[in-house]
């Protein structure tokens, strides 16, 4: 076995290990969770009153949730696995999304259910955080880059 092939499979391991170990909080039981101190309360608020009303609507699920950090494992794989063990969206139709916001370490995600795919495409998932988000934190303003962040979801679904 070579030297790359021994370096890749020691690679492979310790990040298999770390974000295997990495826990993932358990299923938010609001539309909107910020554990960050992210957003304003009224943001919250409001934010989960309209994500409740969405779901009410359309049936679709989204959830907003704000943690601090992911302790060094990638948003993507995260925000992959707590999506799984959160089961977001209705079972068969699989219509959820969650918008990921990790305050500390400075990362987005929209993470988005197969029923959801075809309308909210990794590319407009991508657009909207560096769009409309992004310039609005940078801003000094992440309750309205949440708000616009939203908005821009809803209205493309």
């Amino acid at each position: 076995m070579s030297v790359k092939t021994v370096s890749l499979w020691i690679f492979l391991f310790f990040t298999v290990s770390v974000s295997a170990e990495t826990p993932i909080p358990s299923a938010p039981t609001r539309w909107a969770t910020d554990t960050a101190g992210f957003l304003s309360p009224q943001t919250v608020s409001t934010l989960d009153a309209q994500l409740e009303a969405y779901e009410r609507a359309t049936g679709h699920q989204i959830l907003v949730y704000i943690g601090a950090t992911t302790e060094g494992v990638p948003i993507e794989d995260w925000a992959v696995r707590a999506f799984e063990a959160w089961k977001v969206g209705r079972k068969g139709i699989d219509d959820g999304l969650v918008l990921f916001i990790m305050a500390q370490d400075r990362r987005l995600r929209i993470e988005v259910g197969y029923g959801l795919e075809t309308q909210m495409t990794d590319a407009i998932a991508s657009r909207i955080i560096d769009e409309i988000m992004v310039p609005r934190i940078r801003t000094g303003n992440p309750d309205d880059a949440v708000t616009a962040g939203i908005a821009a979801i809803t209205g493309v679904l």
